[in-house]
């Protein structure tokens, strides 16, 4: 299966780590992380453990569900998506962010904070791919598969 660069969401359901693994029970979710497609084997993404920016595509099939855009992009939108992750490179990772999320509460990148699904939600709503404030409103990975705007293709 060929990703497709600015349209492709890969979520992580296994982790590598020990941390990982208490991320995901903490989150009472089948997803502990999400990263965004960039290339064809490149994600961009952040975590505990790095901070924002492109990396080598790392995940085993089985340890992931890729969700995709329905909708093609434009290279204005690209642009934006682009500019957008280049500004979260110099961005902090948001513990109190990951903390309400895992409570199930809204809480959402104050000052200059993100977690790795903020990034991409952030980026797309500039970039006018999703509606406005989606960003602001969303309480966990589930903004993909319950959205109507991405379907599993993995």
């Amino acid at each position: 299966m060929e990703l497709i660069p600015y349209r492709d969401v890969i979520l992580v359901k296994k982790s590598k780590s020990f941390w990982g693994a208490v991320v995901k029970k903490f989150l009472r979710s089948e997803y502990l992380h999400s990263e965004y497609v960039v290339d064809t084997w490149l994600t961009f993404g952040t975590d505990l453990s790095r901070p924002a920016n492109i990396h080598p595509f790392g995940y085993r099939r089985g340890d992931i569900d890729i969700f995709r855009y329905q909708w093609e992009i434009s290279s204005l939108q690209e642009s934006i998506i682009v500019e957008e992750l280049q500004k979260a490179t110099a961005l902090g990772y948001d513990w109190k962010e990951a903390l309400c999320i895992g409570f199930g509460k809204k809480c959402r990148g104050k000052g200059r904070r993100y977690i790795c699904i903020s990034v991409i939600l952030h980026a797309m709503e500039k970039a006018g791919m999703l509606p406005e404030n989606t960003y602001k409103t969303y309480r966990d990975f589930r903004i993909f598969s319950d959205s109507g705007y991405f379907k599993k293709v993995l």
